[in-house]
């Protein structure tokens, strides 16, 4: 049975255009102050605020407190998927049909894994391959054998097999793409191991990511491709 306040609290807090924009921005996977969200938005900071709080109240923004500073981000990757289906949902129906900046559609992070055409490329590649599954009609993928030896294999685990939890992965439906991307423990993993290996670079102030030219080497070798990314 669904707590019907809970769900209240979160159809206030989603409902509102300028809270969006603030999660969107929090997508990112940063920290932020209420300043630097209230200027990203276009609103005065006493309006940031109260918004803010909406945003924390409902469980979808966490804060994080240094000295007299406070900063917020978003309270999980799950938010971040919930954000990125609002937003897939809103451009369906036309609300929103100016997608943002190439460079954002190409590649960008959701949080905390890589979404846009590179993170559709990279979860399509792992389905294609069997290294994922997914399950019927839920948004649970699970990790295959071969998948298991090719992750250990190229090091992409932080701590080998034994690292992996039971939740591995989920699909987080791209809103640029309309189609999923890696999402959850997998998705993480793969982009902090992308930029610790300078495959990709994070544009300064920006969701948006770069693929090097070493990167696009690499990518193209551990999948076995020649020029796919």
């Amino acid at each position: 049975m669904f707590n019907k306040n809970v769900l209240n609290q979160l159809a206030i807090a989603l409902g509102n255009q300028r809270r969006l924009e603030m999660l969107v921005l929090m997508m990112e996977g940063r920290y932020f102050t209420a300043k630097e969200l209230a200027y990203g938005t276009g609103l005065l900071p006493s309006a940031a605020t109260a918004h803010l709080k909406a945003l924390v109240d409902s469980g979808l923004v966490k804060t994080f407190k240094q000295g007299k500073f406070k900063y917020f981000t978003l309270s999980s990757s799950d938010v971040a998927s919930v954000v990125e289906s609002v937003m897939y949902l809103a451009s369906s129906k036309g609300i929103h049909r100016k997608l943002p900046e190439n460079e954002i559609c190409q590649a960008r992070y959701c949080f905390n894994h890589l979404a846009g055409h590179l993170g559709v490329l990279i979860y399509q590649k792992l389905l294609e391959l069997h290294y994922i599954q997914t399950e019927g009609h839920s948004k649970t993928i699970h990790l295959t054998s071969n998948g298991a030896d090719w992750f250990s294999y190229h090091n992409l685990l932080p701590a080998g097999p034994e690292s992996i939890p039971e939740k591995v992965a989920i699909q987080c439906m791209d809103w640029t793409e309309r189609v999923p991307h890696l999402g959850g423990f997998l998705g993480n993993i793969l982009a902090d191991r992308f930029v610790k290996s300078e495959w990709i670079i994070k544009k300064k102030n920006s969701r948006a990511v770069f693929v090097t030219k070493v990167g696009k080497t690499n990518l193209n070798r551990i999948f076995g491709t020649s020029d796919l990314f």
